[in-house]
């Protein structure tokens, strides 16, 4: 019986914090925005509504219009509108990222091992001190270079 009077005890106090309209409003605000860590990804059409400026405008003015009547909603309707947009800007520069592996415009110097015969800064990739070294310079296994190493015509990257 002891067990049963706790949660009693648990469900009256837990009433009485709900039933507080900051309190409501500041959790679900937080289950909110906690809910979404497990998002799904956005499908096509709500990508392509969200970056239609008209329908934007809809939403930001549906925020105004409950905003009049109930707060809660007017709160909840702008941090979805909110999460949304950051949503589908985090997946346009996750898409980007991966077209741009697919079309090989990243990794274009790792595909052949680096050695490209158009090499742009001299030609037999010696450096000199007013040379640079570029992405198309290879390193042999033997050499070496310490802090205190300076670099003249003889050392070769």
């Amino acid at each position: 019986m002891d067990i049963i009077s706790n949660l009693d005890k648990i469900e009256k106090s837990a009433t009485l914090m709900l039933s507080n309209k900051y309190v409501n409003t500041a959790l679900t605000l937080f289950l909110v925005l906690y809910s979404g860590l497990a998002r799904p990804q956005l499908p096509e059409f709500i990508m392509v509504l969200f970056t239609n400026s008209i329908f934007r405008l809809l939403i930001l003015s549906l925020v105004v219009f409950m905003g009049n009547g109930n707060i809660l909603i007017a709160l909840l309707v702008s941090v979805a509108f909110t999460v949304t947009m950051n949503l589908i800007n985090e997946q346009q520069i996750a898409e980007g990222f991966v077209n741009g592996i697919r079309e090989g415009m990243i990794s274009e110097n790792f595909e052949d091992g680096g050695n490209d015969s158009d090499d742009s800064d001299d030609s037999d990739d010696t450096v000199d001190s007013d040379d640079t070294v570029d992405s198309d310079d290879t390193v042999d296994s033997d050499d070496t270079v310490d802090s205190d190493d300076t670099v003249d015509s003889n050392d070769s990257t």
